[in-house]
């Protein structure tokens, strides 16, 4: 009888420890695929990640970054500050912090990133950018 209930134990504690390493694995890049939008999106980088039963969506990187994307043929720069986020529905964050795009040697603050088809539409201030989805195929890294 004993060496049921060690066996039992030692199932019990195996399948726990299995369950958090599936738990673990999940990331802020898995978080964005899972609501279709581009893992690419990210940088290269990210450190770790609070996601609320509310959609409320917390990034952390060691500090701010910047990426060029390709917009209408030219590079444009994206700053992710250290942290960022905002709330992410499905094909959507909303409520953006922390994302701004330098527009004509300015910092404008990103407020709203939706997907449209095979489109990236960024929505700041009074204006918004659509950018092709491939443009985000793969995570850049930070210059």
């Amino acid at each position: 009888m004993a060496k049921h209930q060690q066996l039992l134990l030692v199932a019990v504690v195996a399948s726990v420890l299995l369950n958090a390493v599936d738990v673990s694995a999940t990331t802020a890049y898995d978080v964005l695929a899972k609501n279709n939008l581009p893992q690419g999106f990210l940088p290269k980088g990210v450190q770790s990640y609070n996601l609320q039963p509310d959609g409320r969506l917390d990034v952390m990187r060691p500090s701010a970054c910047n990426v060029f994307v390709t917009i209408s043929g030219q590079q444009n720069k994206i700053q992710f500050a250290r942290n960022f986020g905002g709330v992410i529905q499905p094909g959507s964050i909303i409520q953006v912090h922390g994302l701004s795009l330098n527009v004509r040697y300015a910092w404008v603050p990103i407020s709203q990133i939706q997907r449209a088809g095979d489109q990236i539409e960024l929505t700041a201030e009074s204006f918004s950018l659509s950018v092709p989805v491939s443009s985000f195929a793969q995570s850049p890294s930070c210059t």
